[in-house]
C-alpha cells in the first residue's frame, strides 16, 4: 500500500471499460480483460504555502499513445496552471483550496476527467517574546508567544516539552515550533545572554596518589570564561589530589557564578608502610613515608621497643625522621580519624 495517499479511480477509456480502484506502488489485483487501471495519487491534500504539491497518475496496463494532463485550478498564474505527464508538482501563490483535474486521453480517442480538492494552508502568525529579567539573576526569564493564539494552538519547545511559555534558567538559545488550528507550523527562537550562569559538577570519583580526576563544570554558552583557584582559565580543571576545587564562570555579558567540588580520596587506594628509615642526610629514604594514604589525614604515633610514646603528629605530613633518637626498631599506630581505621607495624631506623 502507498502511504499517505488518497487513491480514486476514473472511468474507463472505452464504453465496455469499467472504473477500478489503484494504488500508486501496486494493485491488489490484475484488472479482468477490457478494464483499465488508473490511479490518481494526491500525497497530501493540506499543506503549507510555499510547499510544493506532488501529483501522480499510472495506467495499467499501460496503452500507447494514451496522455496525462493536468489543470491545477490556480488559473491566476498562467501556464504555470497545467502540466503533462505522470509525475508533477505545483507550488501555489496564495492560500486557498484549488480543485486539481487530472484529464486522460486515449491517443485520439475520448477523455476522461477526475478532480480532488488541495487546500494550502497559511502560516501561524507568531513569534518569540523574552520578558526581561533582572540583569545578571538566577532568573527564571519568562518565554512567551505573541501575539495571544486561538484555542487548540499547540507548542513544541527546544527541549520537547508543550506549554504555552517556558521559563529559561540558563543563557543560550530557545527555539518554539507554534501551529495554529488549521494554520502551518511557525518557528522562532530567542538568545538569552543576560542571567548569571548556572554552574554545577557531575558527582565526582575518588582520587588515589597519582591519579587525577578532571573537572568539568556544566556547558556554557561561547564567549563564557573560566577561572579557577590556582588562576588557571581552561575550562577544564585537572585535580590531581583530594580537596576543594572552585571555579568562577563569567558570562559573555559579564555575570558571574561561583560554584565548588570536593574531590574525596579513595576508600580502596594501594598504599605501602615503609620498615626501615635512613635519615643521615643522604636526601634518601630520610622520613617515614605512608605513600598511598591521603596526606595528612591520619595521626601517627611512634613507640620504642619498651611502649613508650616517643611521637607524636596529628594529620601526620610524612616528616617524621626519628630526630633524637637512637637506631633500633619501633612501632607506629597511624589511625583515620573520620573512619577509625588502624594501620600498626614496626619500622627500623638505620643512620
Amino acid at each position: 500500500l502507498g502511504c499517505q495517499f488518497q487513491f480514486n479511480a476514473v472511468p474507463g477509456f472505452t464504453p465496455d471499460h469499467h472504473s477500478l480502484l489503484g494504488l500508486p506502488n501496486g494493485l491488489v489485483r490484475p484488472p479482468a480483460p477490457s478494464q483499465i487501471l488508473v490511479n490518481f495519487g494526491l500525497q497530501r491534500s493540506a499543506l503549507c504555502l510555499g510547499e510544493a504539491a506532488v501529483f501522480t497518475a499510472s495506467i495499467y496496463p499501460s496503452l500507447p499513445g494514451a496522455s496525462i494532463t493536468w489543470d491545477f485550478g490556480e488559473p491566476a498564474v498562467g501556464t504555470a496552471n497545467t502540466a503533462r505527464g505522470p509525475l508533477v508538482t505545483h507550488q501555489y501563490a496564495t492560500v486557498g483550496t484549488y480543485t486539481v483535474t487530472m484529464t486522460v486521453r486515449e491517443g485520439s480517442g475520448p477523455t476522461y476527467s477526475y478532480s480532488q480538492r488541495v487546500t494550502i494552508q497559511p502560516a501561524t502568525q507568531a513569534h518569540l517574546v523574552a520578558e526581561p529579567a533582572p540583569r545578571c539573576s538566577q532568573g527564571p526569564m519568562v518565554l512567551r508567544v505573541a501575539p495571544i493564539q486561538p484555542i487548540g494552538t499547540t507548542f513544541r519547545w527546544q527541549d520537547g516539552s508543550t506549554a504555552a511559555q517556558y521559563l529559561a534558567t540558563r543563557n543560550g538559545r530557545y527555539s518554539v515550533e507554534v501551529t495554529a488550528p488549521e494554520r502551518c507550523p511557525a518557528r522562532d527562537s530567542v538568545e538569552v545572554t543576560t542571567l548569571a550562569p548556572q554552574v554545577s559538577f557531575d558527582p565526582t570519583p575518588p582520587i588515589c596518589t597519582g591519579q587525577q580526576v578532571l573537572l568539568t563544570p556544566t556547558t556554557q554558552p561561547l564567549g563564557t570564561t573560566y577561572q579557577w583557584q590556582d588562576g588557571s582559565t581552561n575550562p577544564v580543571f585537572a585535580a590531581t589530589a583530594p580537596g576543594t576545587y572552585t571555579v568562577t564562570v563569567t558570562s559573555g555579558a559579564g555575570c558571574t557564578s561561583q560554584a565548588q567540588v570536593q574531590v574525596p580520596f579513595g576508600d580502596d587506594c594501594p598504599f605501602s608502610l615503609p620498615n626501615v628509615i635512613t635519615p643521615n642526610g643522604d636526601a634518601q629514604n630520610e622520613t617515614f613515608q605512608a605513600v598511598g594514604l591521603e596526606p595528612k589525614a591520619w595521626d601517627l604515633q611512634v613507640f620504642n621497643r619498651w611502649g613508650r610514646l616517643v611521637y607524636e603528629q596529628p594529620h601526620y605530613d610524612n616528616q617524621w625522621a626519628a630526630a633524637g633518637l637512637a637506631e633500633g626498631l619501633y612501632y607506629y599506630l597511624l589511625v583515620q580519624p573520620t573512619s577509625g581505621q588502624r594501620l600498626k607495624g614496626w619500622v627500623e631506623v638505620i643512620r
